[in-house]
């Protein structure tokens, strides 16, 4: 029966239990066949005979055994390494009933067990990796799991660099016995006697996994297969928490860039909803990104902004690319003008997931060139408004029958007045002037200002009339130096003004040019360009009244024109 059977058998018979097996056996008796045939059994099994002799005296006093997974260490070798048998020890009985032998039928179950083992340890890795994100605290948490199961002294994750010589550990575990190491080693020191090297490649990158001398012996080849593959396991855990932590950092300088840029920047899919926007968009809308993400477009932006919107949005996820300037309505009321930009995004194959925005606020842009253009067309006016005081000018001081160089004298003066005029303005910004300012910095070019009073309110002037009045005050200075109080040194100008409302509740300035002092006057017998520039002129640009008194005591020039709102 036993030479027939395909399952392990031996018997032993007798005291000293010599070994009679089946072919079935050998395996099991590996390198000791076939010395072992008919060998007492302490002599073919000393390794394991204090272990398993008490169970063959069992049996020999007529008991059965049987034993599932019995773990023993068999040398292989030189070396013991662990076995585990399924197996029983039956009686065998002689003609008088006595127990003379044993049979044993066996099976090796160290494959399944080894393979149960290498699972429950892949197992217990996932468990210990599943909830860790950090590429360092995987492989710490997997040495120290391969580091216990093999019940070594230490174990090691370690990148190779390129010269093979050095490693930078990603990952260690230490029994206490040895100091922990990180950072970069010699391979060299990671390799003691005793120690197990397992290559392994990630991402074209070689990498090895070290576990350090155990005192249970030699390294199976089982111990072997289990650290490849809990280090492929582990090193796959690595590259994915390494991807996802790269994507993690892309996002991160993603939204840093996105939240620095002026510019509303945001991603809708085809379905119209938010999947991304930047802080631009919180300020705008006063909505927290969280309230943002996943929300309908018309929800965001409003009903009248997305009835506005929805045609360029029809083409943005049609897959057209646009870029235009539009005037929207904006939700809580009133309208921005904008520049937006819509860029499809595509799949793989071409379809249209949904588009990128980006919207600027360009209302200050357009502000800023109505106001230069209002600033060229006031600059325009003003050249040509100029340009004909000039020429009036011009007209007047070289009219017909004065000498050239009087007429010369009186043009440069005039210019001297009308560029003192603009320099006020100019430090006034074109804004105005006021009326203080112009009298004293027209009187200044022409006469000597300790003969002159001057008095009244604050009053500002447009840019226009001040040139006017300056141009005017200047030829009545000019008079005053020739025939008027200037000409004398005893001679005196007063210069005053009140602002009152009249019956229709309008202000109006009423301005005296007063001269006392100088020599007797004497009514022109002609109009000159002063006396012109007085009473038309300035009075059409003031839309008043000018009136020149010549009185024997002295020229008076009355003004009465109203005040613009403001002034």
């Amino acid at each position: 029966m036993m030479l027939a059977s395909r399952f392990a058998m031996f018997i032993a018979w007798g005291e000293v239990f010599p070994y009679l097996y089946n072919d079935a056996c050998i395996p099991i008796v590996g390198a000791r066949h076939p010395f072992a045939m008919g060998k007492p059994f302490r002599e073919v099994w000393p390794e394991v005979w204090e272990e398993l002799s008490p169970l063959l005296h069992d049996a020999m006093q007529g008991r059965t055994s049987f034993h599932e997974n019995y773990p023993v260490a068999l040398e292989v070798d030189g070396e013991l390494a662990p076995h585990w048998y399924t197996f029983s020890y039956s009686p065998l009985f002689d003609s008088d009933g006595q127990a003379r032998g044993l049979l044993s039928i066996a099976m090796d179950t160290t494959a399944a067990i080894q393979a149960g083992r290498r699972q429950d340890v892949r197992r217990a890795l996932d468990d210990r990796i599943r909830d860790l994100s950090s590429p360092a605290d995987i492989a710490a948490s997997a040495a120290e799991l391969l580091g216990a199961h093999f019940s070594c002294d230490a174990c090691f994750f370690a990148e190779l660099e390129p010269d093979g010589a050095f490693v930078r550990l990603d990952g260690s575990w230490s029994n206490g016995r040895s100091p922990p190491l990180s950072g970069r080693q010699p391979l060299a020191d990671l390799l003691p006697d005793g120690a197990l090297s397992v290559p392994l490649l990630k991402e074209g990158v070689p990498h090895v996994l070290v576990c350090g001398h155990r005192e249970a012996g030699r390294w199976t080849a089982d111990d072997e297969a289990l650290a490849m593959a809990i280090g492929e396991r582990t090193w796959a855990a690595i590259g994915r928490a390494r991807a996802e932590e790269a994507v993690r950092e892309a996002a991160r300088e993603l939204r840093l860039l996105t939240d620095a840029l002026p510019v509303l920047i945001a991603y809708v899919d085809s379905d119209r909803r938010y999947r991304f926007n930047n802080k631009a968009y919180e300020d705008w809308f006063g909505r927290p990104r969280d309230q943002v993400a996943g929300k309908h477009l018309a929800e965001v932006i409003g009903e009248k902004a997305y009835a506005e919107l929805k045609p360029t949005i029809d083409r943005a996820l049609a897959g057209e690319h646009l870029s235009l300037d539009k005037k929207v309505p904006f939700r809580t009321g009133g309208t921005r003008n904008v520049h937006i930009d819509y860029v499809p995004r595509l799949s793989p194959a071409g379809e249209v997931q949904g588009y990128y925005a980006l919207v600027q606020d360009i209302g200050e842009r357009i502000r800023a060139d109505e106001h230069r253009q209002l600033l060229v067309n006031e600059l325009n006016h003003r050249v040509r408004n100029t340009l004909a005081v000039v020429q009036s000018l011009a007209a007047q001081s070289f009219k017909k029958g004065m000498p050239l160089e009087a007429g010369r004298r009186a043009f440069e003066a005039r210019l001297r007045t009308l560029g003192a005029a603009h320099n006020l303005l100019t430090s006034e910004n074109w804004d105005s002037a006021t009326l203080d300012q112009v009298v004293r910095e027209a009187v200044a070019v022409a006469a000597d200002g300790r003969h002159l009073e001057i008095s009244g309110p604050a009053v500002r002037l447009a840019p226009q009339t001040a040139v006017s009045i300056a141009l005017a005050m200047h030829e009545l200075c000019t008079n005053a130096l020739k025939y008027g109080a200037f000409s004398v040194p005893e001679g005196c100008v007063s210069v005053a003004w009140t602002v009152a409302d009249d019956v229709a509740g309008t202000s109006r300035l009423q301005f005296v040019w007063e001269e006392v002092g100088g020599p007797e006057v004497r009514l022109p017998t002609a109009r000159g360009f002063g006396s012109r520039l007085l009473e038309t002129g300035l009075a059409a640009e003031l839309r008043g009244r000018v009136k020149l008194e010549f009185l024997p005591a002295g020229l008076v020039c009355r003004i009465d024109a109203p005040l613009p709102a403001g002034t």
